[in-house]
């Protein structure tokens, strides 16, 4: 059992119990007295092995780690508490028996760490005359990595000598002053900074040591502090991008990973060192937010808010209303007036006239990132969704079509008609629709030649596929529930047949699709892939599925196995309930021997 605790400072017992106890289950506890959190604590660990790491420990009163040592006795034989820290005083009031004194970084170390950061992209000649200086530099660093890549991406950005002679020559070098004797290669780096950044910065003391910050709600906190200045050219949220990357290349933010599900979101840290640093700059200060100033309603997952209030629509300067899977059903029409809206994330758009509908989206062009829009089954007024002109709202990389509503013949008419006027805009990279009635789909859909992902899900009428094959970046492509589909021709890949020259094509079907999900397809019988039984093309200078990981096929009953050439089951990576039963057997063994 492996637990990880970050200990904050003013030391807090209970907090980092209920930190352990969270660790070992997996829920936040709701308890609030110690011992209670002890006894379960012994509950979960009583006979078993455990690594526990106690982070940037500095309470130095011995007293205080009692009760949780003593806890900690019930494990079995073999386990540990590792403990970090700046102060072996801490280290041997927690009780440690080995003391492992973590060195510094060797001269050479220390300016090759240098080197890779300050002078990357130069060349030889470019950086010989800095050499020497920056020697000096380095060796004022004392051998502390962070102080070596803190100033190491400050110089990055100086070009002459004589800035460079300006960072050697600063007092801050001389500063004696035992709470900031550690800061002075932060504080060099940190007056570089333009006010606002500054500012910025500094903000980041609000939060607590090694907590992972959200890139996206770090600049909206930015934004309703006032730190951003929109300009003619640039929004501030185009202006927040900028900042952060700029804190980050100073090495202000660490570990800065990129979400692999949305590829938007980023998140990071502060070194321990950088976060004491900000807290030292505002130790003597308090801030506050206006509520008339707010930037961000949040009720994301609010699943029992009845309504908005009727006077949203005075919220003129509003730009964020997260309200994905609140089931707010519907949303006032004031929204409207909010133009300055760049994310409003679910839309309920049925035909009750005094609620949102599609054409209210007329007015909110700056929209950006993700868009559902559910009940458009229900939508009766075509012209409405005319006036939406989603085509414009170019920010919008991601949208979820849902035609959930009353069922008819006339949906079909109707959903095929609606779908063609929701035209998004042309650089979308993620698209859902789901429970569609129609038999076509609109003529725009391979003009979004930016998309990343495509799922198509419970479709009633559909019997063929768009061309998607064509489409150059798409990397995951789901088929669930499309009750009519009975085959997957060459047309789906992308290739076109004519009666006077045979079967033309394309160098590649899906150049770039690594994952592809077909599942819940009960009319499904063939997959014409364009390739004998052999596995060998029958096109010349053709490529289907070059960069394929994952193919999943399940619950397709009709399914024949001699329809599926030795290239398709290769890429095969699940099955189930994909053959009739007696087929399935002699399928494992093929796909075994491949």
């Amino acid at each position: 059992m492996r637990i990880w605790v970050c200990v904050l400072d003013p030391f807090d017992e209970i907090k980092i119990a209920k930190e352990i106890l969270e660790s070992l289950t997996n829920v936040a506890p709701n308890l609030h007295e110690l011992q209670t959190i002890l006894q379960n604590i012994q509950q979960s660990i009583k006979g078993k092995k455990f690594l526990l790491i106690l982070d940037d420990v500095r309470e130095e009163n011995s007293a205080k780690w009692e009760q949780l040592k003593d806890c900690l006795q019930c494990g079995s034989s073999g386990s540990r508490t590792l403990v970090t820290t700046r102060k072996e005083i801490a280290a041997n009031a927690i009780g440690c028996i080995d003391i492992y004194r973590i060195g510094q970084l060797s001269a050479e170390d220390s300016w090759l760490l240098f080197s890779q950061i300050a002078f990357f992209g130069w060349s030889n000649g470019e950086r010989g005359p800095f050499e020497d200086i920056g020697k000096k530099i380095v060796s004022r660093c004392k051998g502390l990595p962070l102080a070596v890549k803190t100033l190491g991406s400050l110089l990055f950005t100086k070009k002459s000598k004589t800035e460079w002679q300006t960072i050697m020559d600063s007092e801050v070098w001389e500063l004696e002053n035992a709470e900031v004797d550690i800061f002075p290669h932060l504080w060099l780096s940190y007056n570089d900074l333009s006010p606002p950044l500054r500012q910025c910065f500094s903000y980041c003391a609000i939060f607590s040591r090694d907590h992972l910050i959200i890139k996206e709600k770090l600049i909206k906190s930015w934004m309703a502090h006032g730190y951003l200045k929109e300009t003619s050219r640039k929004d501030m949220e185009r202006i927040g991008e900028e900042y952060f990357q700029n804190l980050a290349s100073r090495s202000f933010f660490q570990d800065i990973n990129i979400d692999k599900f949305s590829y938007i979101s980023y998140t990071c840290k502060m070194h321990d060192i950088v976060h004491d640093f900000a807290q030292y700059i505002r130790r003597d200060e308090c801030f506050s937010m206006e509520v008339c100033s707010s930037v961000e309603l949040n009720i994301h997952r609010c699943r029992n808010l009845e309504k908005l209030p009727l006077g949203i629509g005075k919220l003129v300067n509003l730009r964020h209303l997260h309200n994905f899977a609140s089931e707010l059903l519907p949303l006032p029409k004031e929204i409207r007036k909010l133009s300055c809206l760049r994310t409003l994330e679910w839309v309920y758009v049925g035909d009750d006239r005094e609620a949102f509908s599609l054409g209210d989206l007329e007015s909110l062009n700056l929209l950006q990132g993700l868009l559902v829009l559910e009940g458009l089954g229900n939508v009766g007024n075509i012209n409405g969704a005319k006036q939406a002109q989603l085509k414009k709202k170019k920010g919008i990389n991601t949208m979820h079509f849902t035609f959930d509503g009353e069922e008819g013949d006339w949906r079909i008419s109707h959903d095929e008609q609606l779908l063609e006027v929701l035209e998004p805009p042309p650089n979308l990279e993620f698209l859902d629709i789901l429970h569609y009635e129609g038999t076509v789909f609109p003529s725009w859909i391979m003009s979004l030649t930016n998309l990343k992902r495509i799922v198509l899900d419970d479709f009633n009428n559909c019997e063929k596929l768009p061309p998607l094959g064509k489409l150059p970046f798409l990397e995951r492509l789901g088929l669930w529930s499309m009750k009519r589909l009975k085959m997957l021709g060459v047309e789906f890949l992308g290739i076109e047949t004519s009666s006077q020259h045979g079967i033309s094509s394309a160098d590649a079907a899906f150049p770039k699709l690594t994952s592809l999900v077909l599942g819940s397809l009960e009319e499904w019988e063939e997959w014409d892939d364009g390739m004998n039984t052999n596995g060998e093309e029958d096109i010349t200078n053709f490529i289907i599925l070059p960069c394929l990981c994952s193919l999943s096929i399940w619950d397709c009953p009709k399914l024949e196995l001699e329809t599926l050439t030795d290239y398709l089951l290769r890429k095969m990576s699940e099955f189930e309930d994909c053959l009739k039963k007696e087929e399935r057997r002699e399928k494992a063994k093929q796909i075994s021997n491949l």
